[in-house]
C-alpha cells in the first residue's frame, strides 16, 4: 500500500481544520483508506526520528502531505 505522510504540529491551524474538516468528509475518508496513514507531529522536534524525517523530506510549513508509492518487486507484475 502507498503511505500518506501527514507532517503536522498543534500549533498549526491549517492542520486542525484539515483534521476536523476535511479528512473526515466521506469521500476524503474513502480515498485515505487505500493509505497507509502516518502522522509526523513536528512540535517534537527533538526526537530523532522527527528531526530526520523534516530534514529529509525538506518540510517547510505545515501541513504538509507526502505520499510515498512504493515499486513493484521484480516478482511482482506491474
Amino acid at each position: 500500500k502507498p503511505v500518506f505522510l501527514d507532517f503536522w504540529s498543534l500549533s498549526c491551524k491549517a492542520c486542525k481544520q484539515m483534521e476536523t474538516k476535511v479528512f473526515p468528509r466521506t469521500e476524503v475518508a474513502a480515498r485515505l483508506g487505500d493509505f497507509v496513514f502516518a502522522g509526523v507531529q513536528t512540535d517534537l522536534e527533538d526526537r530523532e526520528d522527527v528531526a530526520w524525517a523534516v530534514e529529509t523530506f525538506a518540510i517547510k510549513g505545515l501541513p504538509t502531505y507526502i505520499v510515498l508509492v512504493p515499486k513493484p518487486s521484480s516478482t511482482e507484475s506491474p
